[in-house]
């Protein structure tokens, strides 16, 4: 077995057994201690080491069984130490909660770490920035420790990080750089350089994504489903949802729908199974969107009736609006009007989180529901204007819902002169 794997399962098997020798010292079925806010099944994974337990599920379980939980996983961790600050902050980024993990972060001293713990933290920070999509954070931090690395000689770190920038360029739509950091890891693994098949199973999923976003449907699949070969062997529940996410993605593109709904129900299973509250909402939109295809609007209105009262409960400002306009395109050609109110109640929750992107998707909605010729083209040229200020990347994208609307609406010319525009940006 690979040493990265058999970290990854010593460690869940480790806790599972602590996990099961005191729940039977306090006299516990599975059951008693899931409670109500989980199931027997779960507490049974985490026993036998088949999923880890994210922050919010410690915190249940060392309430059930009157302990810390620091007692629970094993020990009793000093908060002055710089190895038992960067653990706390692993652990809270493995259940999401990522400004938490960052505060945690900023109280290290750099002058306590070693050069490979600076590494690590900046890893971690890096992994902080890039679970709250804040990629443009995460670049200058990723690049200090990849220097670093390299100054070390570290393959695995390298690799790791590489891992981390390619995700960065990913949320940055740079694709094809992505591509190039992903297959660089890849190329280590297969050298045998690096010996973790965790980061193999990351690694080929990301390059999955990629493919999948640059229209390489074929390649996307391909890399998809060796990772899925490799599931078995791994335990990452988190990011096995994240690959059938992918195929659902993959499959909706070959407008294959039934298959994309069953990738995507799988996905919404086992995102639900761990807890992953920040994911579920944009799972949940993306399952609906599926519904909606295949005519089920009922149960696609109500998933994303779901996710909206799940995103406000969970404070989810960032998926708020996208789900809210979801909604709205879901009665677009049934509700106009509906559709209209759906979308400015996305806007205002786009403008209250200062979602830029947000902003002007849900602005180019609304100027798509115009059907007056001169209020639309006012409402065309200030969606343009603000992506030209805000968001360059998608200028061309307005211009060509401007050219859909004008072929729609009878002036093919000024549609052509559009699209013409479209294809210089």
């Amino acid at each position: 077995m690979p040493s990265g794997l058999r970290r990854a399962s010593t460690a869940a098997n480790n806790f599972g057994a602590r996990l099961r020798v005191l729940r039977r010292a306090k006299g516990l079925r599975q059951q008693d201690l899931a409670g109500g806010e989980y199931s027997a099944a779960y507490i049974s994974m985490l026993e036998s080491g088949r999923t880890r337990a994210s922050m919010k599920a410690l915190e249940h379980i060392s309430r059930k069984l009157g302990i810390g939980v620091a007692e629970l996983l094993g020990g009793v961790p000093q908060p002055n130490q710089a190895e038992a600050r960067l653990e706390v902050a692993r652990t809270l980024l493995a259940a999401e909660e990522s400004e938490r993990a960052l505060q945690v972060l900023a109280e290290v001293r750099d002058k306590e770490l070693t050069p490979r713990q600076h590494v690590a933290r900046l890893r971690l920070e890096g992994r902080a920035h890039l679970q709250l999509r804040n990629a443009k954070a995460a670049m200058p931090v990723l690049q200090r420790a990849l220097l670093l690395a390299q100054q070390l000689n570290d393959n695995v770190e390298v690799a790791h990080v590489r891992n981390q920038i390619g995700l960065c360029c990913y949320y940055n739509a740079a694709h094809r750089e992505a591509v190039q950091h992903h297959l660089a890891c890849l190329e280590a693994i297969h050298r045998g350089e690096v010996r973790d098949a965790v980061l193999e199973f990351r690694v080929l999923s990301n390059l999955g994504n990629e493919h999948g976003a640059l229209g390489e449907l074929p390649a996307a699949i391909g890399y998809y489903e060796r990772a899925l070969a490799m599931a078995n062997d791994v335990v990452d529940h988190e990011r096995l949802a994240g690959i059938h996410a992918g195929l659902a993605f993959a499959y909706t593109k070959q407008e294959d729908y039934e298959g994309a709904i069953t990738h995507a129900r799988t996905s919404f299973e086992l995102y639900e199974q761990i807890g992953a509250k920040k994911t579920l909402p944009e799972i949940m939109n993306n399952l609906a969107y599926l519904y909606g295809k295949v005519g089920n609007r009922t149960r696609a209105d109500a998933l994303l009736v779901q996710a909206i009262d799940g995103a406000r409960t969970n404070r989810n400002l960032y998926a708020l609006p996208h789900l809210i306009l979801s909604r709205a395109e879901l009665h677009k050609t049934t509700d106009p009007e509906q559709a209209r109110r759906f979308g400015r109640e996305a806007l205002a929750a786009a403008e209250a989180a200062e979602q830029r992107e947000a902003i002007l998707s849900v602005r180019l909605f609304l100027a798509g529901l115009e059907t007056d010729p001169t209020t639309a083209r006012v409402a065309f040229d200030q969606c343009l204007s603000l992506a030209r200020l805000s968001v360059p990347e998608r200028e061309r994208r307005v211009l060509e819902a401007h050219a859909d609307w004008e072929q729609a609406h009878g002036d093919v010319r000024r549609a052509a002169k559009l699209l013409k525009e479209a294809l210089h940006k």
